[in-house]
């Protein structure tokens, strides 16, 4: 897209200074490196390109259309697969041992409400667009959060981090009806609006463009669309209102782009609406993670960019071989004898004699392909650079590794495959992270900070752990009710009974529990929002078997975890199989303790003697000074 600004001086206002930082960003290239120059919008272009398999040169190969061999895709989805994270993992902790039940009620409020706003969704969308682009930008949104499209995001490309970007602008596409409802929910001029609309309403437009360009694209009529810019930078503090320097704000405008003819016929730009202003002196609403870094340019690198160069020469390779293969396969002949036909496949029918003048005249000319070794030998060298560029091998995608592959360097290439990709993970969960603990938590604990009641679902442990304190709880209301009415402490066997009618009752509610919740509980906790990036590429048989092991080894013996040396060994043990030591210490801490064995010679079942008794007076004896 090329715009021209008539007039210079209409940077003066907040269209023009949207114009001018659009045009900037799509037309011009910014110097990365001496010898590196960068556009970051032709780059998020030949990204989406190469995605759907389709060239950025779209030139003939040899008069035809040409072959895209792709080696990227499968690779950003598995790049993708790797890095993403997933509702369940998010995990609270709390500040205070006292906020146990608290923090873990909350942590079930959070993960409602993650489900209820399409949270794993958006982990997806992130991850795709991570590793598509090698940047993605979540935008915080009164209702939650949205991944932003980066196709339609404007920004200084020179920065590091979104939040130091001189101007930040989006571009959306609203219906009137759309426009309407979104200007009501978020207190937009609704005069401004409404004016919009109606210089809109007998105009029939096109689908949305997907990339910024002017003629006759996605030509799909229907309603209008209204296009609205959202711009988040510094401008002249008096088209606030306000006197002073320059202040950070927020621009909602309409229609900045619209063209109309003036009174002597000729193009100007139309001024469109300001749909909402403010000044803005919080932090910008936009939280940014990276694939790889480098300096000089805010767009990460993905796996797509990062194949480029082996990407066209995969291409190159394919286009060549399609022409050699299709001469190869043709059959031709030669010879001087001008009596013999003139094309075998029209003038000859099979079993047909061919008499010639000079024997032997009519020889096949040989156009073998004698390329393919190196076309093979090509095809592996650039397949195994695309794996080292990308730490895509076929270990990690899942695929079958080749036989001639050594022990060593599989597990190498596992390893290193490994690491880079729980990098990548951990800073992904780390921009998510960011965005809980600043902003998003805060409001979710605002919003669900009333009377109301929790249904709680969980694991085993969690549960039983959940059971065996509201058992408890219910025994001391109940202990304090008898001894209150009687003056007497009930019996262990009267206990044991309430306990157990306790626990039945819990039973039979299956995995569900339902939690009374005041509004007071959360809004003062103190907590910690985290993901568990545990390795979730266990083999589940490896797991079965190692559980089996470590089963029987306790089994055969059951005094090994007594011992807190041996105890030591056998959690650190299960830590490297899979298998989390937690559980192991929860499940042990409430094991029962052993009864007392019975003394040789002592009978069983028969009580032991009180030593206390031998105190007492017998036959109405005192006790012996």
């Amino acid at each position: 897209m090329e715009i021209i600004n008539p007039n210079p001086s209409e940077n003066k206002t907040i269209f023009g200074i949207i114009r001018q930082e659009i045009n900037d960003f799509v037309n011009n290239y910014i110097e990365v490196v001496p010898g590196f120059n960068f556009s970051q919008y032709q780059t998020i272009k030949r990204n989406h390109l190469y995605v759907n398999s389709r060239f950025y040169d779209q030139s003939l190969f040899s008069g035809r259309e040409k072959i895209f061999f792709n080696i990227s895709t499968y690779r950003k989805d598995t790049a993708k697969y790797l890095i993403g994270l997933d509702t369940k993992d998010a995990k609270l902790e709390p500040a205070d041992e006292t906020n146990e039940w608290a923090t873990l009620f909350l942590e079930k409020e959070l993960h409602l409400w993650m489900k209820e706003n399409h949270l794993a969704r958006k982990f997806n969308d992130g991850a795709d667009e991570l590793t598509t682009q090698g940047s993605v930008v979540v935008k915080k949104t009164k209702n939650g959060v949205e991944i932003v499209d980066l196709r339609r995001l404007f920004l200084d490309p020179t920065i590091d981090r979104i939040k130091n970007s001189r101007f930040i602008t989006i571009k959306y596409y609203f219906t009137p009806y759309e426009l309407k409802q979104k200007a009501k929910k978020n207190g937009w001029d609704m005069k401004a609006v409404e004016a919009i609309i109606a210089k809109k309403r007998n105009q029939k437009s096109f689908a949305p463009q997907s990339y910024e360009n002017f003629g006759m694209k996605n030509p799909i009529v229907s309603q209008p669309y209204i296009e609205v810019y959202e711009r988040y930078g510094e401008v002249e503090a008096e088209w606030l209102g306000q006197k002073g320097d320059p202040v950070r704000s927020l621009f909602i405008v309409a229609e900045p782009f619209a063209i109309g003819r003036s009174q002597d016929q000729k193009y100007e730009w139309d001024e469109g609406n300001i749909l909402f202003k403010s000044d803005w002196t919080k932090d910008y609403p936009f939280n940014d993670c990276h694939y790889r870094k480098t300096r000089g340019r805010w767009l990460g690198i993905g796996t797509i960019e990062e194949l480029y160069p082996l990407q066209e020469r995969f291409n190159e390779l394919a286009n060549q071989k399609r022409v050699a293969m299709e001469v190869s396969a043709m059959h031709l002949f030669q010879t001087a004898d001008p009596t013999v036909v003139d094309n075998i496949l029209t003038d000859l029918q099979s079993g047909d004699i061919i008499k010639t003048r000079t024997q032997g005249s009519l020889q096949p000319i040989v156009n073998e392909e004698r390329n393919l070794g190196a076309f093979e030998m090509e095809d592996k060298v650039y397949n195994m650079l695309a794996d080292k560029a990308s730490f895509v091998n076929d270990i990690v995608s899942a695929q079958n590794v080749s036989a001639s592959m050594p022990a060593t360097n599989a597990a190498i290439a596992n390893t290193n495959s490994k690491a880079f990709f729980k990098e990548r993970r951990q800073d992904y969960a780390i921009m998510w992270r960011e965005i809980f603990e600043e902003q998003l938590l805060p409001e979710i604990v605002k919003e669900i900070s009333t009377d109301h009641i929790l249904r709680f679902t969980g694991n085993v442990e969690e549960l039983q752990k959940l059971d065996d304190d509201w058992t408890n709880l219910l025994i001391n209301e109940q202990v304090d009710e008898m001894v209150t009415k009687t003056g007497n402490l009930p019996s262990p066997d009267e206990i044991a009974s309430i306990k157990q009618d306790a626990m039945m009752q819990m039973k039979k509610k299956g995995k569900n529990r339902f939690v009374n919740i005041q509004k007071d509980l959360y809004p003062n906790l103190e907590v910690e929002f985290d993901f568990i990036l545990d390795d979730e590429s266990v083999d589940n048989n490896i797991l079965a078997n190692n559980k089996f092991q470590l089963l029987t080894a306790i089994g055969q013996n059951p005094n090994l975890l007594l011992d807190p040396v041996t105890r030591t060994m056998i959690y650190d043990y299960a830590q490297q199989t899979g298998i989390n030591p937690i559980k192991l210490e929860i499940a042990e801490a409430s094991r029962p303790p052993q009864q007392p064995q019975p003394q040789q010679g002592q009978p069983q079942g028969q009580a032991m003697p009180n030593p206390m008794m031998n105190n007492q007076p017998q036959n109405g004896q005192r006790n012996p000074q």
